[in-house]
């Protein structure tokens, strides 16, 4: 005998079971943790890139300095060594007008720019850039003011003498050159004809020697003469 049951529908619910809901925040969560450690890497580099960078620890004249004089050059020391190459210096004047420019000496930490000499007193802003350890460049400004003492005033020139006056004192000092200049020529002459004259007794002298001589000649050749005879 087969009995047959009525046939009953089971219900299908619609709602979400508790895994497939709990799954859902947990992606997102997941998502947004991820997001952060990456936006915290990026600060955290770009933080390392800024602070990588050399800085200006010091300089010589400091920053807003006022001197007595004008020193003879720049120094600015960085926190590390900076590169040689790509450095600049250039100062402005008070009218921020550039009055000198040129590359430093760089030494390790250092950079140094020999300051003309004659830039006097006033106000000056001295703009510099080097390039750091890590290769970029890096720039700033230090000012500084002298306030020197003036200088001396030069003393006043002679006066030139009037040309009345030179030509008195030409007149006073001709005749006392012309007649040193004809006292002098004079004895010039003089002696110069004492010395070019022959002495009178030279021609006898001369005379008596040559005279002398053929005679003591003549005497030998008569006395050999004799002999041979």
């Amino acid at each position: 005998m087969h009995i047959e049951f009525p046939s009953r529908a089971v219900p299908v619910s619609n709602k979400p079971t508790t895994q497939a809901v709990a799954a859902v925040p947990v992606k997102k969560f997941g998502t947004l943790l991820a997001a952060f450690f990456l936006a915290l890497a990026l600060v955290v580099v770009s933080a390392q890139q800024a602070f990588a960078h050399d800085y200006l620890m010091a300089s010589n004249p400091e920053d807003g300095a006022t001197l007595e004089a004008q020193p003879s050059q720049v120094v600015l020391s960085f926190n590390n060594d900076i590169q040689k190459l790509g450095a600049q210096i250039v100062i402005l004047d008070e009218n921020e007008t550039p009055i000198a420019s040129g590359a430093p000496v760089v030494e390790g930490k250092n950079a140094s720019y020999k300051v003309p000499e004659a830039l006097g007193n006033g106000s000056f802003t001295v703009n510099w850039r080097v390039v750091s350890s890590d290769s970029h460049p890096i720039d700033g400004s230090i000012s500084y003011t002298v306030e020197g003492e003036d200088e001396v005033s030069a003393p006043p020139a002679e006066t030139p003498p009037s040309p009345e006056e030179t030509a008195a004192e030409g007149e006073t000092s001709e005749p006392s050159a012309t007649a040193d200049g004809e006292a002098t020529g004079n004895d010039s002459g003089e002696q110069a004809q004492e010395e070019k004259a022959p002495l009178p007794w030279t021609g006898i002298i001369i005379g008596g020697v040559l005279g002398l001589t053929a005679g003591i000649v003549l005497m030998i050749l008569g006395k050999r003469k004799k002999k041979n005879d």
